[in-house]
């Protein structure tokens, strides 16, 4: 009878153990895929280009959910300071495209641009992250 109770123990570390490290490499993966995907405009960055990038990644709406992000908002730094450092003088949007069916961000963009388009600026106006329909 012990020897089933500590197989069971046993047992359920290790499942414990393999979900955190799974977690840990998909948080990894995640991260140097942010840090790898950012890109710096010298100009403004409108709505309508991130439009663009999304309808070039021809998205499916019953699974991909594409989203925009004021980088620069506390609580989207809270979830990114130690993967993407702010640049002075520059305003950080983050783009990115939440798979439903595996619960991945991928494609995901990081735009640092010395300023917001006036319809971009409204969108982000209410919320730090905007789910785009």
């Amino acid at each position: 009878m012990n020897n089933i109770v500590v197989a069971i123990i046993a047992g359920a570390v290790v499942i414990t153990g393999a979900v955190g490290v799974a977690t840990y490499n998909r948080k990894k993966n995640w991260e140097k895929q942010l840090a790898a995907s950012t890109e710096k405009i010298e100009g403004e960055l409108k709505l309508e280009d991130i439009v663009s990038y999304f309808r070039s990644h021809n998205l499916d709406k019953q699974i991909h959910t594409p989203f925009v992000a004021n980088g620069d908002a506390e609580r989207i730094q809270a979830i990114i300071k130690n993967v993407i450092q702010p640049k002075p003088g520059y305003t950080l949007t983050i783009i990115g495209v939440l798979n439903n069916k595996n619960n991945q961000i991928s494609p995901q963009k990081c735009i640092f641009s010395k300023g917001l388009s006036n319809d971009l600026k409204q969108l982000l106006a209410n919320d730090d992250l905007v789910v785009l329909q």
